[in-house]
Order: structure tokens, then C-alpha cells, then sequence
């Protein structure tokens, strides 16, 4: 139940989005965190601006486009992803992801059934921060090129190793 999708985004948008990342602002992760979660969370995310809509939607444009993602997930709706960024001994511990997003607006509320992570930095660019899922038959990591995306379902224990050197950028 876990999907390695080489390539979603073109290099172009890749750019693009880092660029924009370059100079954007970043606050304290654990704001979208669980009560649970909050307390293994130790990275930054872009603030809700026009820029996350405007960057998410290439993320989303990209996602939606992609026929392997489409074939393996079913997707209903897609959430405008957030963009997080671990800087030099940030990680993200054991968690799971909230099995109901936007629970505070029961019109837009949504399951989350499964995660996404797109990976935005080049993998020379930092050290340490592998995904790493944890399923029946045992914990997989994933380290893959930027412009790469994992999908596995929400409610596996998944962690972001720290990071050891550089900023981890990512798309989840």
C-alpha cells in the first residue's frame, strides 16, 4: 500500500516552487499538528498565504495529472498540501496523520486516508531527513530525488528522520 512516483513535478515547476520557498515566510510546524503528534514535531511550514494556495495548486495540477498516482489513490478531493521545511536537526517523530482534516469547518471537513509527500530539495542539498513508513510487514524509507512523491496510507506510523545537514524541503 505504499507508491514511490518518480518525477511528478517537471523540473521547471520544481524551480519554481523552490525559488518562491527561497524567500517565503516559515512558522512553527507543530500548528498543524494533532494533540498527539505535536509533541514529535520539530520542523516550519509555510504561512497560509496566496503563495501556498498559488504553489499548491502546481503541486495539486501536477498530482492530478500524473496516472499512476490517479490509478493507485482514487483521489476525491486533494488538499492544498503544505510546504515544510526542516532546517539542520529538525525531524518530524512516530506519528500518524489526522484521520479527519478541517474538522473546524464541517463543510469542507474531509477523510484523510491517505498522505502524500512530494520532495522539493535536491538530495546533495541536505543530509539525513528520510521518510520512513511503517508498515505490516516492516518500516520502508524513502530517500528519492526531488520532484519525486511517496503516497502511503495516513494512518501508518511514518517519521521524518533529522536532518543532519542543509534544508529538507517537502510538499506533504
Amino acid at each position: 500500500m505504499l507508491l514511490e512516483i518518480p518525477e511528478v513535478l517537471a523540473p521547471a515547476d520544481l524551480a519554481r516552487i523552490r525559488e518562491r520557498l527561497r524567500a517565503a515566510d516559515f512558522i512553527d510546524g507543530r500548528r498543524t499538528a494533532g494533540n498527539l503528534a505535536a509533541g514529535v514535531k520539530n520542523n516550519r511550514e509555510l504561512t497560509p498565504s496566496q503563495d501556498r494556495l498559488e504553489l499548491g495548486k502546481v503541486v495539486c495540477t501536477a498530482l492530478s495529472a500524473n496516472v499512476a498516482f490517479n490509478n493507485f489513490a482514487l483521489p476525491r478531493r486533494l488538499m492544498i498540501p503544505i510546504f515544510s521545511r526542516y532546517d539542520e536537526g529538525m525531524a518530524y517523530g512516530l506519528h500518524t496523520d489526522e484521520g479527519i482534516l478541517g474538522i473546524d469547518s464541517p463543510a469542507t471537513a474531509m477523510r484523510n486516508d491517505l498522505a502524500v509527500t512530494v520532495f522539493l530539495s535536491e538530495r546533495a542539498s541536505y543530509e539525513g531527513g528520510q521518510l520512513s513508513v511503517m508498515t505490516p510487514v516492516g518500516a520502508h524509507s524513502f530517500d528519492p530525488p526531488a520532484g519525486h512523491a511517496v503516497v502511503y496510507p495516513s494512518h501508518y506510523l511514518h517519521e521524518v528522520r533529522p536532518v543532519t545537514r542543509g534544508v529538507r524541503l517537502a510538499a506533504v
